[in-house]
């Protein structure tokens, strides 16, 4: 495992239990819409790539 990725790990669990969907609101902050999406965005999954390193998304290569 890579050394910081524990680290990494609790960070993004600290994100999720403090996530509440009812409080949650649209606008700043968020992912863009289809219509605003960036040149390396994969529209379907709503990420962002890593281009050059991935000629497409990585969920879409792997199938999801």
């Amino acid at each position: 495992m890579p050394p910081r990725a524990e680290e990494h790990l609790r960070t993004y669990r600290a994100m999720l239990e403090e996530f509440d969907p009812a409080t949650a609101q649209v606008g700043t902050g968020v992912l863009p819409g289809p219509q605003e999406a960036a040149m390396a965005s994969c529209v379907r999954h709503r990420v962002l790539d890593a281009l050059p390193f991935w000629e497409a998304c990585v969920f879409c290569t792997a199938g999801v």
